[in-house]
């Protein structure tokens, strides 16, 4: 099956579809924070708790003190500020483990990868790839269900061999593309699954993107999510409310569109690796399932949520 997407989406939605390296949508971000007279940014800053009143948030960062008029925990799926609001969440194993690795272009064979974002659905596996970098690179995403082996970390390094063996037997252009990733930029790690949250923050202090809200890779949205956080965020926060207001605000316009794509990406978990006649039955149905999810996704505008 295929969803139409460049000239498409903008026809549809006004905007490109865009692939882009995560290390440079990060300095995009950082270079812009850097440029606002009104931002200062320090890195290497661990925030080890926070206390707060009705004038502010007191938190400890590092070996000092800091004090501010609101937190915003954006710390990931281990997310300290979370934790000390809630306390420790016990997250739960899927049974799957993602693969994401590089793919010099020029280490391909012509014509082996169109310029698509392609998925390859299998029985208890699937892989998807796509361009980046003006396609001097691929990026690639491969999961496969398996147990005995449950880190959760985003660095942890794999090998090709064993990525070889979990795909072993599938098409020849994934065997090519298998042996043409990067050595050393393969990584694996265990996806761990989280109910969303009836409650994000509390008076001055708030969660954001991960660290309220992770989310299984099969929609490819938990960066996204994270991004309309944050125009939502800075939309409540310019309304003129106070600022436990405007959290609540925030979360109140937030929660339900993140708990819908946190649950659309662990439904499609199952789908993709369906075989037999579910695997038919699926395959018959994904263009009409398509279309409605991709404008369920991309209709949705941040930037006028909270209006």
């Amino acid at each position: 099956m295929r969803t139409p997407l460049g000239e498409e989406m903008i026809r549809r939605f006004g905007w490109p579809y865009y692939h882009i390296h995560r290390s440079d949508l990060l300095r995009l971000l950082v270079e812009a924070a850097r440029d606002l007279p009104n931002i200062e940014l320090r890195t290497d800053a661990k925030v080890w708790g926070f206390r707060q009143d009705k004038h502010g948030v007191h938190m400890s960062v590092g070996g000092g003190a800091e004090q501010g008029h609101l937190l915003v925990g954006a710390d990931g799926v281990h997310s300290t500020v979370r934790r000390a609001l809630w306390g420790t969440e016990q997250a739960r194993f899927t049974g799957h483990v993602a693969w994401r690795g590089l793919v010099p272009s020029r280490c391909l064979r012509s014509g082996l990868i169109k310029p698509v974002t392609g998925v390859w659905w299998g029985p208890k596996r699937h892989l998807v790839h796509y361009y980046l970098r003006a396609g001097d690179l691929l990026n690639c995403v491969c999961v496969v269900e398996k147990a005995g082996w449950e880190v959760e970390s985003w660095s942890e390094p794999g090998t090709r061999e064993e990525l070889a063996s979990d795909f072993a037997g599938w098409h020849l252009d994934v065997q090519a593309l298998i042996e043409a990733m990067d050595a050393d930029s393969l990584f694996k790690w265990a996806l761990y699954d989280r109910e969303p949250m009836s409650q994000w923050g509390r008076a001055r202090v708030t969660l954001l993107g991960d660290a309220c809200h992770a989310t299984l890779p099969f929609m490819a949205q938990g960066a996204a999510m994270a991004i309309e956080d944050a125009a939502v965020l800075a939309a409540c926060l310019r309304s003129g409310e106070d600022i436990p207001h405007g959290l609540r605000r925030y979360e109140d316009v937030r929660r339900r569109r993140t708990a819908e794509v946190q649950l659309g990406s662990r439904r499609n978990a199952r789908i993709f690796h369906l075989s037999g006649i579910p695997a038919w039955l699926r395959n018959k149905f994904a263009p009409y399932a398509s279309d409605r999810t991709t404008r369920g996704l991309y209709a949705y505008n941040p930037l006028t949520a909270a209006d």
